[in-house]
């Protein structure tokens, strides 16, 4: 069987022990003054970006960080600062009579004027 609301002593201890806890007029206009967006510090408003606003920034981000990475930098003077050497290696040594040779040894590479060095009679 089901309990009638009307005669439940739990129902109605539950009321008499609420009766003072009510959300009364005054207590609606000191919440709705609370939020009064006048009196709300900055930090704390709700803010809105239009999408269209949004994306434009996002763009343009993105375009300023490709730009950085895609563009070459240049030396101050205007010269990358690399020598000719380090420009076109391949063309290094063709002034030279001879290139160095390297010998590995016990896993390192040394060139063989170092280990020979000292050591001829």
């Amino acid at each position: 069987m089901k309990a009638r609301h009307g005669n439940n002593p739990v129902r109605e201890q539950l009321k008499a022990e609420l009766a003072g806890v009510r959300f009364s007029e005054e207590m609606q206009r000191q919440v709705m003054m609370r939020l009064d967006p006048a009196k709300t510090p900055f930090w704390e408003r709700e803010l809105a970006i239009p999408f269209p606003a949004a994306a434009g920034w996002g763009l343009l981000c993105a375009m300023a960080i490709w730009l950085l990475f895609a563009l070459p930098l240049s030396a101050p003077s205007g010269k990358s600062g690399l020598t000719d050497a380090a420009r076109h290696p391949e063309q290094a040594y063709e002034g030279q009579a001879e290139q160095p040779a390297y010998v590995s040894l016990a896993g390192n590479v040394f060139r063989s004027e170092e280990l020979n060095r000292g050591w001829r009679p």
